[in-house]
């Protein structure tokens, strides 16, 4: 698209397009990991998303018109939505002691950011060295052995909904989450903070462009999701109270890679500024384990529904409005402009920040113990 525009902003709409179908599928979709056993659901989801990746990659053999390929491609996306909402749902319900919960969460992303970061190399490695069709029959393959491992592999558990009548899962989400301070701020922060801090993927390619460095445009893509996946290993291995302390720290401090961004110092010295800029993404996650764990489970697939379509939707804007500013000034000019905001976003945070109510929550024995008569 950058190629074919000379546009930074149809570039990053092109990237953005990926974000659409979570969108809508996390509000549409999220609530059904409540009313449906959640690995029952995600092995549905593994089946239905094997077989549309199929049909694309028949289409693809037969020159199926773009259209029809890229409607094909969407819809497959749309089963990842209830699959996320399932499993993030699920995983508190194995590990149920919270430190092992934030453990295996730091694992769980660290894999992510990690398939980000090696799988679309790989992937676009078995495209150009082999074929498109071949990268999407493995892509079929891996979601049937994914079916496979949570079929032998995780216990059968009942809906957390069962038998319970049909309601409005979206509306309750909503009013759960502003009705509790901890999971109204947190939610909004990692809306506000995550879209903010991925806005160098917005523009890496055309960063690499302009400083003649068209093959270095995937290594910049690279950088975020990589140094993310080490902030991510580096958290999980603190206790959750250290970790959420950590928060605001590391949201100022991922801001500081950006600002310096501004000075564009070329494509190497940038890749090392944006790895360090998604090392501190590490703070996304004790928001996330603690907006799941207090959420009661029987409403944690809705409210993790909401929470992916805000930070979905928080990523396709920023993307949006990433790519407009690097037309109108220069990618540097948009990354700098991006850590500004972060650190409005940090402000903002430190005013709402429900101190009381998340020290009830993480420690609440000295609140306990203060109100007990001296002896």
């Amino acid at each position: 698209m950058l190629e074919r525009s000379g546009s930074a902003l149809y570039s990053a709409l092109a990237f953005m397009v990926s974000y659409l179908p979570g969108i809508v599928g996390s509000v549409a979709l999220g609530p059904l990991a409540d009313r449906l056993p959640r690995r029952a659901l995600m092995i549905w989801c593994d089946l239905a998303r094997a077989v549309v990746v199929a049909v694309l990659a028949l289409s693809v053999a037969t020159e199926a018109p773009l259209w029809l390929l890229t409607g094909l491609l969407l819809f497959a996306e749309l089963f990842s939505a209830p699959f996320d909402a399932a499993r993030a749902a699920l995983v508190p319900d194995v590990l149920t002691d919270p430190a092992d919960f934030h453990a295996g969460s730091g694992i769980s992303r660290t894999l992510f950011q990690l398939n980000q970061t090696v799988g679309l190399a790989l992937g676009g490695l078995v495209a150009y060295g082999a074929s498109a069709q071949l990268a999407l029959w493995l892509d079929v393959a891996s979601y049937l052995v994914s079916a496979v491992i949570l079929l032998v592999g995780v216990q059968h558990r009942p809906a957390a909904l069962a038998g319970a009548p049909r309601g409005p899962d979206v509306r309750v989400a909503v009013r759960s989450v502003l009705d509790d301070p901890v999971r109204r701020v947190f939610i909004a922060l990692g809306w506000a903070a995550g879209g903010v801090l991925i806005a160098p993927e917005a523009v890496a390619l055309a960063y690499a462009v302009e400083h003649d460095s068209e093959r270095m445009g995937g290594a910049l893509i690279a950088s975020l999701p990589a140094g993310a996946a080490l902030g991510a290993w580096l958290i999980a291995r603190y206790p959750p109270i250290i970790a959420v302390r950590m928060i605001r720290p590391l949201l100022a401090a991922g801001c500081v890679p950006l600002l310096l961004s501004g000075l564009d110092l070329g494509v190497y010295p940038t890749m090392a500024l944006w790895f360090a800029a998604g090392i501190c993404q590490a703070f996304l996650l004790p928001i996330m384990v603690v907006v799941t764990l207090l959420t009661p489970a029987e409403r944690r697939g809705a409210v993790g529904g909401l929470a992916a379509a805000g930070f979905n939707a928080a990523i396709a804007i920023s993307f949006v409005l990433a790519g407009w500013a690097a037309d109108v000034f220069t990618p540097a000019d948009s990354v700098f402009a991006a850590g500004t905001l972060g650190l409005f976003v940090l402000l903002a945070a430190h005013l709402a920040w429900p101190g009381r109510e998340l020290d009830a929550v993480l420690d609440p024995a000295p609140a306990e113990s203060s109100q007990e008569p001296s002896r």
